[in-house]
């Protein structure tokens, strides 16, 4: 494959095609884009990315930094099919983490909190389109 190009986005780079994903009109490209802007961005700032289920990168309202999140959900995060990230408590109560337990105790009741309210829109906009029984 002599004319093949090599695709890479390095944080320092352009964002051009990542910026065009994000404004997709298909709700999975635009997941996959924000997945895709999260791992670049933590890449950017040094954070370590654990798998699929850890904070940010969901949605274009969701970041590892729960003091950067909207308190208004957007559309993207009231659409997204993807599950929201919250600690179980086991991981809460950790003697390890004894250091960070407060900012780990507010960063998990923020996200709580917000996704019992996104939640109820989340039902609320599925009763509207027809694809859930309710009043």
């Amino acid at each position: 494959m002599k004319n093949a190009t090599r695709f890479s986005l390095h944080p320092t780079q352009d964002t051009t095609v990542v910026d065009s994903l994000v404004a997709s009109q298909n709700n999975d490209i635009r997941t996959i884009a924000h997945k895709i802007r999260h791992i670049v961005s933590a890449h950017n700032v040094g954070a370590f990315v654990t798998g699929d289920h850890g904070p940010g990168g969901r949605h274009d309202n969701d970041f590892e930094d729960f003091r950067k999140i909207d308190i208004i959900p957007t559309a993207d995060e009231i659409t997204s099919k993807e599950q929201p990230f919250y600690r179980a408590s086991d991981e809460l109560d950790d003697p390890a983490t004894i250091d960070t337990r407060v900012g780990t105790y507010l960063d998990n009741g923020f996200r709580l909190l917000r996704e019992d309210m996104v939640h109820d829109m989340r039902e609320e906009l599925e009763i509207a389109q027809g694809k859930k029984k309710g009043h």
